[in-house]
């Protein structure tokens, strides 16, 4: 499986100008804060505003509880790699109100004057029949070196004692990250010593489990390779620390010369269950040279 569209513009970071109206911090943009519909391209669907601007609050529900709703697209505060991916979604509650989320208003590259009353039923024609039949051709097989790149993976955070359930990378084209790339890792950190085991079998990303893996997950590979971190540094990227609050957190490895990861973890939490739940995370994967 190829994917290219990793994020809403392409596979490229940072973002190129003109995309959408992101974090300020990554100079894509001219606008502070929102920005007017149709301020950018179109994207290959032929759709304005698709990314960017603001968080959209979509109908679906978080979790089978309902008691948050999920949110997609990132806003223009937003700019780390994970909160811009396109398979990114967050979640808040439906009372939450906030200058950085809302509705997109969508505008159409191409907008039809045919006047529909003297149009014939959509199903019958050939032209839907056609376009129904491309729908349904577009999807995706899996080839040998995506194997298990749809599988969910653990990774434990042995510095909490709990466990995370995490989604792994399907972006098996995910470029290498050089020194450059890492200026989204900045902010507050704190260090701690681990040991990551990446699975012996060469994949396009390796999945990952942190050194209490084997322990807690009998489904983990049985061939598997450990690697000493020798500097792990966990970095809050966005958000405050405190009650009712949300971060991003992303960790990176010095000394590992390769099959290492960056993973860019997003979490929300509450003080009566300090310091996170588990089914609020989601996650990504990054290829990263280890230098």
């Amino acid at each position: 499986m190829k994917v290219k569209g990793i994020y809403p513009w392409g596979p490229q970071w940072p973002p190129p100008k003109g995309v959408g109206n992101y974090d300020p911090g990554l100079n894509v943009d001219d606008y502070k804060y929102t920005s007017p519909v149709g301020s950018f391209e179109a994207n290959q669907y032929g759709l304005y505003d698709m990314g960017g601007n603001v968080w959209q609050w979509c109908e679906e529900w978080w979790n089978a509880e309902h008691k948050y709703r999920v949110l997609r697209g990132a806003s223009w505060n937003n700019g780390h790699p994970g909160a811009l991916l396109s398979s990114f979604r967050s979640n808040v509650a439906p009372e939450d109100r906030s200058g950085n989320r809302g509705f997109r208003c969508v505008l159409l590259s191409v907008v039809s004057t045919r006047d529909e009353k003297s149009s014939a039923p959509l199903g019958s024609t050939p032209g839907y029949i056609k376009a129904l039949r491309e729908q349904r051709s577009l999807s995706p097989s899996a080839s040998p070196n995506d194997t298990g790149a749809q599988k969910l993976t653990r990774v434990y955070v042995k510095k909490y004692g709990v466990s995370a359930l995490l989604p792994t990378d399907v972006f098996p084209d995910a470029k290498k990250l050089s020194n450059s790339d890492q200026s989204f890792l900045q902010g507050n950190s704190w260090t701690g010593q681990t040991t990551v085991t990446f699975s012996s079998v060469r994949e396009p990303l390796a999945k990952v489990y942190a050194e209490c893996a084997t322990e807690h997950s009998p489904q983990a590979p049985s061939k598997t390779v450990q690697y000493k971190v020798l500097k792990p540094t966990w970095f809050v990227v966005s958000g405050d620390l405190g009650p009712e609050a949300d971060a991003s957190l992303g960790f990176y490895t010095k000394g590992v010369k390769k099959d290492s990861l960056v993973v860019i973890m997003h979490f929300q939490w509450r003080e009566d269950d300090f310091p996170f739940s588990e089914e609020t995370f989601t996650a990504m994967s990054r290829g990263f040279d280890g230098h």
